[in-house]
């Protein structure tokens, strides 16, 4: 008879307070997020003895749940695991979509193990700037895709906000490229841009060597990238990939893509 995964029925949640508790060397822990806690008692019905999974961005560990005193949970911490970045190593350059379309390509992109999102703006785009509020509600999709994937490696926003009250410019494609044109990380990595017009995604994986690649995926926005940008892409050495024979959302392409690349690998 085949086992059950234990793990299928692990609860996983994200703790800032986990962070602070481990930095003080901690191996038992006090919960005070009032948020957190709901889940725990009323969400997930966490009793007294069983294990929930905690973790941030660079371990994650069970925890004992020992008791629940008023507007607290007290939990043992239990043996300590680094969190393993998902290989091969993906970065995403998307431009910002529509908030329903971002969300669900922002968690598909940490359920699915990418390392690195930048935000761009293109030719094309309804939007060129990122505010805080907005940057920290993609953080707080991609947690929760974390906590059901179980994929604790953060997928980290590259984008800089110098001024975290206000909305901040994006890059604009063009700058992004001309900027990381010499660095290892982009000139080393197989990049792939989907576009209906390109080679079929079959005939590019079985005539380019992947194994120890890295990888850059790149979709357009709704309206499609410029044909300028698109021979931008071209000069920088961009492979255009063809998904299929219909015309995909750019959410629905950059999944199948990441999909596709770890599929295959």
């Amino acid at each position: 008879m085949q086992m059950m995964n234990n793990k299928s029925h692990e609860f996983a949640l994200y703790s800032k307070e986990f962070s602070q508790a481990l930095a003080e060397k901690k191996t038992q822990l006090t919960l005070t997020d009032t948020t957190l806690i709901h889940r725990l008692q009323y969400v997930l019905r966490a009793g007294k003895g069983e294990v929930v999974m905690l973790f941030d961005d660079a371990v994650h560990a069970p925890c004992t749940i020992i008791d629940y005193p008023k507007n607290k949970a007290i939990v043992a911490i239990g043996k300590l695991t680094k969190n393993i970045p998902v290989l091969p190593k993906l970065t995403v350059i998307l431009p910002l979509l529509k908030r329903e379309a971002l969300d669900e390509l922002v968690y598909a992109c940490r359920e699915l193990g990418v390392s690195h999102i930048y935000f761009v703006s293109t030719d094309k785009s309804s939007r060129h700037s990122l505010s805080a509020s907005e940057r920290e509600r993609l953080e707080r999709v991609s947690i929760s895709a974390a906590e059901q994937s179980k994929n604790f490696s953060p997928c980290l926003f590259l984008n800089e906000l110098p001024h975290p009250l206000k909305d901040t410019p994006l890059p604009t494609l063009t700058d992004l490229l001309e900027t990381h044109a010499a660095s290892p990380a982009f000139t080393q990595a197989l990049k792939l841009y989907a576009d209906p017009a390109g080679l079929l995604w079959q005939q590019i994986i079985a005539t380019t060597p992947t194994d120890d690649k890295s990888f850059i995926i790149c979709v357009g926005p709704e309206g499609d990238m410029s044909d300028r940008e698109k021979e931008l892409l071209r000069a920088q050495g961009f492979v255009f990939c063809q998904l299929g024979s219909t015309i995909l959302r750019a959410q629905q392409a950059a999944t199948l893509l990441i999909g596709i690349v770890h599929a295959c690998r």
